[in-house]
């Protein structure tokens, strides 16, 4: 599937993501000089992907053809951050502040995995009493 079939079958394809695309295309058609491109996917949610209501990571990357560079969980946490004027990577222990480190790490040069991309099943206790 082409990029443009990928933003054909959206119900609401973002315009920045489209244009910023195609200006890559153009470049790459002309012959300048190609530019770096990585994939940084932000509000990733794993569990709605385990329930088919978002795209995989392989399914996005097919579409884009792009390297992943890293995968940002969704979460309450960058809400906060905005509100406090914080940049989301300045929040201690959270899942996002981690998943910007290993973006900045990998974009220099290290191989790391990547994390929270796979859903948890809650167990029976966290089902029955809660908690996050």
């Amino acid at each position: 599937m082409s990029f443009l079939d990928f933003l054909r079958r959206q119900k609401k394809p973002s315009a920045s993501i489209a244009k910023d695309r195609l200006q890559l295309i153009l470049i790459n058609e002309r012959g300048e000089e190609p530019i770096k491109e990585y994939l940084l996917l932000t509000r990733y949610s794993a569990k709605r992907v385990a329930e088919g209501e978002m795209l995989s990571l392989q399914d996005i990357e097919d579409i884009l053809r792009i390297k992943l560079i890293g995968v940002i969980p969704e979460s309450e946490s960058v809400l906060q951050a905005s509100n406090q004027g914080l940049p989301a990577i300045h929040l201690r222990d959270t899942d996002v502040a981690a998943a910007y480190q290993d973006v900045v790490s990998r974009y220099l040069g290290e191989e790391l995995p990547l994390r929270f991309t796979e859903y948890e099943k809650p167990g029976l206790f966290k089902r029955l009493f809660g908690g996050k």
